[in-house]
């Protein structure tokens, strides 16, 4: 590994691990509805060594629709765009084994549309994939996966983060 990757990893490690106290205000203050599972991440993305998103969010989802959002940071080249997004309709859910014994946290893979609301630019449609894996499972990556189409045409791939999903609230 060069310098520059050392450096890169270290930097996208560095925006992660900052952003952990957000997570933690998301555990505390979403509130899940009835038949609402949740979501809380803090990850970085990378679509190129160039364009490179920092994103967190939380919020709850039904088989339906999510209602959520969050903070992001686009990297792009030289230039830095912030905004934020808000969670739409819920493509697909993939429930994964609960992890904790206690019921807490469980894993999965959640798909959902999103609306980018980008500050001094028009808000563009797309889908967020949130990947929360179990303790010791590696594959698929743990993260998010960012497709915003034309006229943007990117795909931000997991690089670092954190994921959580929490399971319905059960009597």
């Amino acid at each position: 590994m060069d310098r520059r990757d050392l450096l890169k990893k270290a930097g996208m490690g560095s925006v992660a691990l900052a952003a952990i106290p957000a997570i933690g205000n998301g555990l505390a203050t979403v509130a899940l509805a009835d038949g609402a599972e949740g979501f809380h991440f803090v990850c970085v993305a990378a679509a190129s060594s160039t364009e490179v998103l920092a994103m967190q969010g939380d919020g709850r989802f039904n088989d339906e629709e999510a209602d959520g959002g969050g903070r992001f940071v686009h990297f792009h080249g030289s230039a830095v765009i912030s905004g934020s997004w808000k969670a739409g309709k819920v493509r697909s859910f993939v429930d994964a084994a609960d992890f904790d014994p206690n019921g807490q946290f469980s894993g999965g893979t959640l798909v959902l549309d999103i609306q980018v609301r980008p500050i001094g630019f028009p808000r563009i449609n797309g889908m967020l994939k949130i990947q929360c894996n179990p303790p010791g499972v590696e594959e698929p990556e743990e993260g998010i996966t960012v497709t915003l189409p034309s006229p943007v045409n990117l795909t931000f791939m997991p690089a670092r983060g954190l994921t959580i999903l929490t399971p319905r609230q059960r009597d």
